[in-house]
């Protein structure tokens, strides 16, 4: 309680909670992941406990209630982050998690090399992180529009993608396109492999050619199309299973 009530009083710089969350035992693992969204639309941290998960509301004010009347506030400028094993330990991704959560997969790690030269960037203040990042999206625009072919493409195989992360998608895009060198088309491949991608789940020749019909609508999406054809790839020597992890 005292770190979220100090976090509270420094409010000119964003924060972020991190935790390696998922790395082994049974279902989401004992405490699989925590969100928070600042975006009026999604309130609420979801903690996952084994066998299941539960989410807590969070009011207007940003604040938890507990069982025991204790009150815990998440300021505005907090952001939680957490990783997830890809192995044998982790288990497959629940649709709860995939719907709040934005899923970043990190590239291989590259060999310790001593002419690596480490810098202390300056610091960022909330308010120039927000002007930067706090744009809103806009369900007509053209990447809006893209990403809603993605939707309608996923839902022919049985997933439907949830308003809440259509409109998440929606502001990603609209924050996204004017600060990424490749523009519309970037923002749009991200979004893809960071909300849609983490949902294939499923076996199958016809499944199979779903997929390669996503991999074709991913043709001017570089980071998507590479997933894509990593779990073709690893489907076909797995008995024809797909998932994204």
């Amino acid at each position: 309680l005292a770190y979220y009530r100090a976090l509270g009083e420094l409010r000119q710089s964003p924060a972020f909670h991190g935790g390696d969350f998922r790395v082994i035992s049974h279902g989401e693992g004992h405490i699989a992941y925590e969100r928070v969204a600042r975006d009026g639309s999604d309130r609420g941290v979801v903690v996952a406990c084994r066998n299941r998960s539960v989410e807590l509301p969070i009011d207007v004010r940003g604040e938890i209630v507990l069982g025991d009347g204790t009150v815990i506030r998440i300021p505005d400028h907090m952001r939680f982050l957490a990783t997830i094993n890809i192995d044998d330990t982790t288990e497959a991704l629940s649709p709860r998690l995939i719907d709040r959560a934005w899923f970043v997969r990190l590239p291989a790690a590259l060999p310790f090399s001593e002419s690596v030269t480490e810098t202390t960037p300056a610091p960022i203040s909330w308010n120039d992180f927000i002007s930067a990042f706090g744009g809103r999206g806009n369900p007509a625009s053209q990447g809006a529009l893209r990403f809603e072919t993605f939707c309608i493409h996923f839902q022919k195989a049985g997933m439907h993608v949830s308003m809440r992360s259509r409109r998440a998608a929606e502001r990603y895009i609209g924050a996204a396109t004017p600060i990424l060198d490749g523009g519309v088309d970037a923002a749009v491949d991200y979004a893809v492999a960071q909300k849609l991608l983490p949902m294939i789940r499923s076996s199958g020749l016809p499944f199979r050619s779903w997929l390669v019909e996503l991999q074709e609508l991913c043709e001017k999406l570089p980071v998507s199309r590479k997933i894509v054809e990593t779990i073709l790839v690893r489907g076909d020597t797995n008995l024809n299973f797909y998932q994204f992890l």
